[in-house]
């Protein structure tokens, strides 16, 4: 999903802005939140993210759902859990969990939170992902949402710090992994990993505050198991993905009211290996047999006035440097965006992207994409 704001607030106490408090007694508060929206694509759109079996203009409906609770365990610890959910819409009839966790609010001292939810890389490459549709180009990760995972964040007015650890756990999205697999699907089971990020914010730099941010990840994956084929007197499994790492670092200067400007370097390497196999089927012998990388980065900016409308634009470049086949291919995308909050609740926004010249071999992703949409919020 894109946001709206130029970067958005990391969900400590795990609740949206503005969700509705149902019951709050004794130090015990519920709050329900979600949102429904309807989004016009016009032809390119529909084709790039195969909308429709004719690639045809659409308008295509969503809604989210979320349940937040908290309570006080004493002055200095309080429970939270948050839950939320994409609805079925009609075309799609399955309730899908986006993110589930459960946690303990430490006050001052950070908050530790575990389940499905996403790593401490989020909090570096969110800086540039403000747009709805069509932004996120040149990063990686800004929808991996994991299970198994266990994050640690502790921020204050200057300093920020987050460590994460994933555990194992089956067809978990990883973006880029799709560039090894015939299936062309995102999707590995995680054998374990970590993540840590850092950040500091200057306040008050001129025109608003300055802020940086550097992290980085690893995930260890677990082979789905590849055949084998014939290598000399020995057999030789196909390539297979061992691990994933995975930098960012990210510099913010300005708010949400007036200008803004962000930029974001994200680089990820995936690394193969293949085993070879003797006579009683037995691998041995493990190779790395090649490794390619994603490398990108994105400069967005913003200005956002008091009645209520933001205007953004920004660049956004991804290479893809070595696939299974020894190719490579870079993307070059102009994403403009402009939205109108009517008040709290509702908004309206259409979006553009353009090609600035795409060096790779498929022509549908080379239109221009346009998206109008409405959101209500509660």
């Amino acid at each position: 999903m894109k946001k709206k704001a130029l970067a958005l607030a990391i969900i400590l106490t795990a609740s949206a802005a503005d969700a509705a408090t149902v019951y709050d007694k004794d130090d015990t508060s519920l709050n329900i939140g979600g949102r429904v929206q309807s989004v016009f694509y016009n032809t390119g759109a529909a084709k790039a993210n195969e909308l429709n079996k004719g690639n045809d203009n659409t308008l295509v409906n969503s809604a989210r759902f979320s349940l937040e609770g908290r309570s006080k365990i004493n002055s200095n610890v309080s429970a939270f859990a948050f839950s939320e959910w994409d609805m079925a819409n009609g075309t799609d009839e399955n309730l899908k969990t986006r993110e589930q966790f459960v946690g303990l609010d430490f006050n001052s001292y950070g908050k530790l939170m575990a389940g499905k939810t996403y790593s401490a890389m989020k909090s570096v490459i969110e800086v540039t992902d403000i747009f709805e549709d069509f932004g996120c180009a040149g990063q990686f990760g800004e929808d991996e949402f994991r299970s198994g995972t266990i994050r640690y964040v502790f921020e204050n007015d200057s300093f920020f710090a987050s460590v994460s650890t994933s555990l194992a756990s089956d067809n978990e999205l990883v973006e880029g992994a799709s560039y090894n697999d015939a299936d062309k699907e995102d999707k590995v089971n995680i054998k374990g990993g970590f993540a840590a990020s850092v950040g500091y914010t200057f306040n008050d730099v001129l025109f608003g505050p300055l802020s940086f941010k550097a992290g980085y990840e690893y995930i260890k994956v677990q082979n789905k198991g590849v055949d084998n084929y014939e290598y000399g007197i020995y057999d030789i499994s196909a390539p297979a993905l061992k691990n994933v790492k995975d930098i960012a670092a990210s510099v913010k200067w300005g708010s949400d009211e007036g200008f803004s400007v962000g930029a974001l370097y994200n680089t990820r390497k995936f690394t193969l290996t293949r085993s070879f196999i003797n006579d009683c089927n037995n691998a041995f012998g493990d190779d790395v047999a090649f490794s390619y990388r994603l490398n990108g980065y994105e400069i967005v900016t913003a200005y956002g006035f008091e009645n209520g409308i933001t205007i953004a634009a920004g660049y956004e470049f991804m290479e893809v440097k070595g696939d299974h086949k020894g190719n490579s291919e870079i993307f070059r995308r102009i994403p403009v965006y402009v939205n109108y909050d009517l008040n709290e609740n509702f908004n309206l926004w259409t979006e553009a992207q353009f090609n600035a010249g795409d060096e790779h071999k498929s022509s549908e992703l080379n239109k221009s994409l346009l998206s109008v949409g409405a959101r209500y919020t509660f």
